[in-house]
């Protein structure tokens, strides 16, 4: 079985204790969340908080360390470069602090990392939380490649990233202050790996209460074009397309990746063997 870890970035005790914390204890005994290898990277902790999370959580593998100014791109990218967690494990699994795991999602990730070791030539998959219950709790196949257009891709429940497919530094583009998980799976789909879409038991409270609301609402995503998003670093970069006009994020499916994208993605496969 290949190895793999999680990672969650963290600022708010809270939203990780009730969230993410509390749904894994919850359904997991302590050997599984351990062998499960859980980091959390929180940032500018009291140390009273260190001391409750370590104390409630003995399982989970923290790091503190001060709060890091900048877009959320930026502070992923200097996190990852630091503590070089993505070379510990043959994937890495990017989760948020208010993921809530179900019953069956370890599971799920088990047979996914799994399906990987026969696919080399997938280097991300974007996961995904089925609505209905009856469906959420099945085990279903990766999905190769993505079926949709990469520009939807947001941090849904969780991002399986493939050691030695990408680095930090190509990941993530320090000026990009909304939707850096697009940017990431366009990096990955560029050096000639496939993105692949996967089913698994997680909730993460991301439509009203998380950090891609609160932006939304700061940068005016939905009503102008002026905030530095993926979807504009990728037009700039000629990696994406747009009608004339159209807001990019004013509604959904707005625009494609581009024949250079595509064309891109095809000579580096072909180069790397896939």
């Amino acid at each position: 079985m290949p190895t793999y870890g999680f990672l969650a970035l963290s600022v708010n005790k809270d939203k990780l204790y009730w969230k993410l914390i509390k749904s894994l204890y919850s359904h997991y005994t302590p050997d599984q969340i351990r062998s499960h290898n859980f980091h959390v990277i929180g940032q500018g902790y009291s140390e009273e908080d260190q001391d409750f999370l370590r104390a409630e959580a003995p399982d989970i593998n923290f790091i503190f360390t001060d709060r890091i100014e900048g877009s959320i791109s930026k502070i992923r990218r200097e996190l990852m470069n630091q503590f070089d967690i993505l070379s510990m494990y043959d994937y890495l699994i990017l989760i948020d602090d208010d993921f809530n795991f179900g019953q069956y999602a370890l599971e799920q990730y088990d047979h996914h990392i799994s399906e990987l070791d026969n696919h080399p030539e997938v280097g991300l998959v974007s996961c995904h939380r089925r609505m209905k219950t009856e469906l959420r709790v099945q085990t279903s196949s990766i999905e190769i490649p993505y079926p949709q257009d990469l520009s939807v891709i947001s941090m849904r429940t969780g991002l399986i990233v493939r050691r030695g497919a990408i680095t930090p530094d190509e990941m993530f583009n320090d000026d990009i202050l909304y939707h850096e998980e697009f940017y990431l799976a366009l990096r990955v789909y560029l050096k000639g790996y496939e993105v692949g879409k996967a089913w698994v038991d997680v909730y993460h409270q991301s439509r009203q209460g998380g950090l891609g609301n609160s932006l939304q609402k700061k940068y005016h995503i939905f009503t102008s074009n002026e905030a530095c998003s993926a979807k504009k670093v990728a037009i700039e970069q000629g990696y994406f397309e747009v009608a004339d006009g159209e807001i990019y994020y004013g509604a959904q499916n707005v625009g494609h990746m581009s024949q250079l994208a595509h064309d891109t993605h095809n000579k580096n496969k072909e180069e790397l063997g896939l």
